[in-house]
């Protein structure tokens, strides 16, 4: 069965929602908080607008209860990845605060799961879309009538916030939404996409995020490799290695010139302070190097964490480093635990863009490796469940559960007449999965998007 709408609509107001559009828009003049800080204040109202949304979502799981298991054992390392967060309660410095926020990132994971499961790829994609296409539209609205919602003028005079409440979640918001358009398609209006895609690149400017606009630039050369693992084997070599040639010309500019181009970004060669505080972060961290000091809970103390914010000489919240955190939080397991996640995910990924031709293929393996890339320099790895950890937890499902391609043909043929060979199927071949026959050639036909 088909979502209905009010499934998709579910999806595209809890996407807004952990984007902070719907609480940037109640305190538009309050100064910029990192939405995944740890002294991050608590209002009544968004935690009335949580329960709400998380409600509404518990609702749509229940009603999806089996499949929604049938998911979370076909996705097994995320489960247990979470599962071991929710567990280091019993050797957290603070259990109480461990259990309450490992507790959001199960429900996250539930939901993110629903929509792995409810949705394929390309209709994630499409929903993924509007969210953002609501909220380019709400920000330039907002610009123009009231400034003080999209652009901070308290920390950080002049930067865009967007609707997100922090410049540099917003400019990753940005940033996604441009690799998005990019490689996606509009089923009607095709030069809306452009003119979505022109706005978000301006945005991600605004932001003045400088590992967002770094990141989506290095993302750019990737999405033609991914594409070019479907070329023939003659064309391999030349692509193959004109691309690492690119790369590596790439690199050495890079490290040959890094002072002018972080001069360029606005920044200097230790990332605004934050090599040194890497340095004692991970001092901390060797401390505890198997289970860590608990899921989430360590800049909340006041015994390593305090060492490190006198050393550096500055209080700070986080350590601008997704692994630094992850790390602390759950150890040498934990990171374990996300190596099997992501060598499970990249697998079903590139096996995901082999058997499907159409544009939105590349999105999966290109959101993967931009989420990978820009906890470098933030700390968004599974952080309480935000809008990164949900695309990249709903992605990894739906790839999981087999939400593949109307069909599989067999590399021998892979090439344009696969398309027509498809066609000719009969008109309910998508509800027999199995092997059919086109001529000589067997083509697998898989069910629904769904794992009823």
């Amino acid at each position: 069965m088909q979502p209905r709408l009010i499934e998709r609509l579910f999806v595209v107001v809890f996407l807004l929602y952990n984007m902070g559009v719907l609480i940037a828009l109640m305190r538009p003049y309050e100064a910029e908080t990192d939405p995944s800080a740890i002294a991050a204040p608590v209002h009544v109202t968004d935690v009335v607008i949580q329960a709400v949304i998380q409600l509404w979502g518990a609702g749509l799981v229940i009603s999806r209860g089996r499949q929604i298991m049938k998911a979370l054992r076909t996705t097994w390392p995320l489960l247990a990845l979470v599962s071991f967060a929710v567990m280091s309660t019993a050797w957290s410095s603070r259990p109480d605060l461990t259990f309450r926020r490992s507790s959001l990132l199960f429900v996250s994971m539930l939901l993110a799961v629903y929509i792995g499961e409810r949705f394929s790829i390309e209709e994630q994609v499409r929903l993924i879309s509007l969210t953002f296409c609501v909220m380019i539209v709400a920000i330039l609205i907002l610009r123009v009538a009231a400034s003080g919602y999209v652009v901070d003028y308290v920390s950080h005079p002049g930067a865009w916030k967007g609707l997100s409440g922090y410049k540099n979640a917003f400019g990753q918001y940005m940033g996604t939404a441009a690799l998005l358009f990019i490689v996606s398609r509009f089923k009607k209006m095709q030069w809306a996409r452009y003119v979505f895609l022109a706005a978000a690149l301006a945005m991600l400017l605004f932001a003045q995020s400088a590992a967002s606009v770094l990141c989506f630039l290095l993302m750019l050369p990737l999405i033609p490799l991914w594409r070019s693992t479907r070329i023939s084997g003659k064309q391999r070599l030349p692509v193959f290695t004109g691309i690492a040639v690119a790369m590596f010309t790439g690199v050495y500019v890079f490290m040959t010139h890094a002072g002018r181009v972080f001069e360029a970004l606005g920044r200097n060669s230790n990332m605004s302070g934050r090599s040194d505080l890497w340095a004692y972060v991970w001092a901390a961290a060797l401390k505890r190097p198997v289970l860590g000091y608990g899921y989430d809970t360590f800049w909340a103390g006041l015994g390593e964490a305090l060492e490190v914010r006198m050393g550096i000489g500055w209080m700070a919240q986080r350590s601008d480093n997704g692994y630094l955190d992850f790390m602390l939080g759950l150890g040498g397991v934990g990171v374990i635990l996300l190596l099997c996640l992501w060598f499970f995910s990249f697998k079903k990924a590139m096996t995901y863009l082999q058997l499907e031709q159409r544009p939105f293929a590349v999105w999966p393996i290109t959101y993967m490796a931009f989420y990978v890339l820009h906890n470098l320099s933030e700390s968004t790895l599974l952080a309480r469940g935000g809008l990164p950890d949900l695309l990249f937890m709903a992605t990894a499902v739906s790839l999981a559960v087999n939400h593949q391609a109307p069909a599989e043909v067999p590399s021998a043929y892979a090439n344009d007449r696969s398309a027509s060979l498809v066609r000719r199927l009969p008109v309910d071949a998508s509800y027999h999965p199995g092997v059919h026959s086109v001529g000589r050639i067997p083509v697998r036909v898989y069910g629904s998007n769904s794992i009823d």
